[in-house]
């Protein structure tokens, strides 16, 4: 049966949360910290009752995106951001990203935004994920560094 996917609902939240875990345990910049289960339920319900996020997910829970749109600083125009784009592991090589980086991007294109950004903040096949967003025409932009210094 082919996956599809569609908008979270409060139903899905202990559901993404697992996949957080993973996420977590994953990354090598995030592997050292100490989840938050209950900031994580308060994030994604605010998420998925904002209009001014979204949250999609596989129909069976393989696969998560989180976004959210803000105007820009100094400027009149709204932006649109990946926050986190998740597939498990034994579901990667599917087209589960695919269908969530294309939902997300129908939504954005739905909120009017002039410029969407996404990054690979999880150090998580850094190289394989900016090859997979270049493939639907998203650009590195070589003036944007990420700076780290845990305390």
């Amino acid at each position: 049966m082919a996956v599809t996917v569609r908008p979270a609902t409060l139903e899905d939240i202990p559901g993404i949360i697992d996949m957080g875990v993973e996420v977590c345990e994953e990354s090598p910049f995030y592997k050292n910290f100490t989840p938050d289960y209950r900031q994580q339920y308060s994030i994604l319900t605010n998420a998925i009752q904002s209009i001014n996020a979204c949250v999609f997910v596989c129909d069976d829970l393989t696969g998560f995106f989180i976004g959210h749109i803000e105007k820009m600083p100094w400027f009149a125009e709204i932006g649109a951001t990946e926050d986190v784009l998740f597939v498990t592991r034994h579901k990667r090589m599917s087209r589960r990203a695919k269908l969530l980086l294309l939902a997300f991007l129908e939504w954005a294109a739905s909120k009017q935004v002039r410029l969407i950004t996404a990054g690979v903040s999880t150090g998580i096949h850094a190289e394989q994920t900016a090859s997979f967003y270049k493939k639907f025409g998203f650009s590195q932009k070589e003036s944007t560094m990420t700076f780290v210094k845990e305390s």
